[in-house]
């Protein structure tokens, strides 16, 4: 009897992992259908780095266009720095974001009465070409922002008294 019970052990110690390893087989054994999902998921994976490429690349042909205009520019904007001088080109060209930054400080902040008449009068003093003989057509609208900033300015200073 004992040596029928080591026999069947011997038995199944080796043909357990042959019956493991045939239903490993058989339950890892891809479908057409699990091999179709597959292929799609790879394309739609690869039309995606396709797409996000081709995104890369426009932008990078919207910068290149963008510094090619910049530099067609450039000549007509050495002459207006030559015609008008280096401070008035300087005021005006920076007239832009500091009023854009100066708005958004005074809108995000309780500003002190004080405060404000300091901004005030700091932006009283920028040398700005309004009583120049002649402005250029750029120019203008760079101006009328900068006095609607003051003007607003001068408003909330009006406002306490």
């Amino acid at each position: 009897m004992e040596t029928y019970i080591i026999a069947i052990k011997d038995i199944l110690v080796i043909v357990v992992p042959i019956i493991v390893a045939y239903i490993s087989y058989r339950s890892n054994k891809k479908t057409a259908h699990d091999i179709h999902l597959e292929l799609e998921k790879s394309l739609k994976e690869k039309d995606a780095d396709t797409t996000q490429m081709l995104a890369k690349i426009n932008a990078e042909l919207e910068s290149q266009k963008q510094i090619s205009s910049w530099q067609n520019s450039l000549p007509r904007t050495d002459q207006y720095v030559d015609e008008i001088g280096d401070i008035r080109y300087g005021n005006i060209a920076g007239l832009t974001d500091l009023t854009q930054k100066v708005s958004c400080y005074i809108e995000r902040n309780d500003l002190p009465l004080k405060e404000l008449e300091d901004i005030h009068t700091m932006l009283l003093k920028i040398k700005l070409p309004i009583d120049e003989p002649e402005l250029y057509p750029f120019e203008i609208p760079i101006l009328i922002d900068f006095r609607k900033l003051l003007y607003k300015i001068e408003k909330m200073i009006e406002v306490p008294n």
